[in-house]
């Protein structure tokens, strides 16, 4: 971490039961608060419900800032706001009220680093001082299979060495989990560098890793477009959402048994600003964000080109 003196201490005495990294440095008025939570809880891994396994809660943040926003007023985040939407993704996952009872302590600390390093870094204990290893190792089994934060904290250039050698795989399945194997990697992490590098290069490294901030005035372009192209879709009821480093479009659904609307994750468009290069990405199975191939021809990485993919929906990844 950049700049930051070692004022945070961990709590030694309590279990443990999250540790991730978001990376982003997230404001309020950047995000779509329901769109933006879930994808809080996908990094963070948890199961749907782990109500009454934890005693009181304490949270540990420690963020830092891209030093890009230190010149803009508006991309200055207040400390005290980081926490607020992250602790309240959890609500109804791992506490039922957002009080004393559930939350007993947070702290939070934050300072400028590069853009590059931009990062929200995330502790969660139970502060019950009598659970016991095996208890942590149970709240750790409702994991996910898929580790984002572990998929993200290797370097560029440990990414770009994985994507490169799985290239000389082919269509030799079993080359794949030899190779996962003997590298500590999941299959999945393997094919999520692969497809990255293979469908963006570099700034496909970039963008799953460090994505950059879209400016505010490309942002809002971008968003009255996507608007613009979705609407000529009549049967599409979707919302478009600036989320600072992607921009999000989610479809309004109906849950079949209240008839209660929410939001279903369709893609993620996000932009390497060297290369002028608009990524496109879907959601897997396992709530990730994954890179989607661009077309073969023309003008491969424009924002329209990957609106178009969008549309035609060539093999069934956005669309229900």
């Amino acid at each position: 971490m950049t700049n930051i003196d070692p004022t945070l201490e961990l709590p030694e005495k309590w279990v443990l039961i999250a540790h991730f990294v978001l990376p982003w440095v997230k404001l309020w008025d950047q995000v779509d608060e329901i769109s933006y939570q879930e994808g809080v809880r996908r990094i963070a891994g948890f199961g749907p419900n782990l109500l009454g396994l934890f005693e009181r809660l304490v949270f540990c943040f420690r963020c830092t800032v891209s030093e890009s926003r230190e010149p803009y007023p508006h991309l200055t985040p207040a400390v005290k706001d980081i926490p607020k939407l992250i602790i309240d993704a959890f609500r109804g996952i791992l506490y039922p009220e957002d009080n004393l009872n559930y939350v007993c302590a947070v702290q939070v600390e934050a300072a400028w680093g590069p853009d590059e390093l931009e990062q929200t870094e995330v502790w969660i204990y139970d502060a019950d001082e009598e659970e016991e290893e095996e208890e942590e190792e149970e709240a750790l089994f409702y994991r996910e299979e898929w580790d984002e934060q572990r998929a993200h904290s290797r370097s560029i250039e440990q990414m770009r060495r994985i994507a490169l050698d799985a290239l000389e795989f082919g269509d030799d399945d079993p080359a794949y989990y030899t190779y996962a194997e003997e590298h500590n990697l999941s299959v999945d992490e393997l094919v999520y560098y692969l497809n990255a590098y293979e469908y963006g290069g570099e700034a496909g490294l970039r963008a799953i890793r460090n994505p950059d901030i879209i400016p505010p005035d490309i942002a809002r372009r971008a968003v009255r477009t996507i608007e613009k192209t979705l609407a000529q879709v009549p049967q599409l009821s979707c919302r478009v959402t600036d989320e600072g480093t992607a921009i999000g479009v989610y479809q309004i659904q109906e849950r079949w048994q209240t008839e209660e609307p929410f939001l279903f994750a369709i893609c993620q468009f996000r932009l390497s600003l060297a290369e002028n290069q608009w990524h496109l990405y879907w959601m897997r199975k396992f709530d990730a964000w994954w890179p989607y191939e661009p077309p073969q021809k023309g003008r491969r990485y424009t924002l329209n080109a990957r609106l178009q993919q969008l549309l035609e929906d060539e093999y069934g990844c956005f669309w229900v």
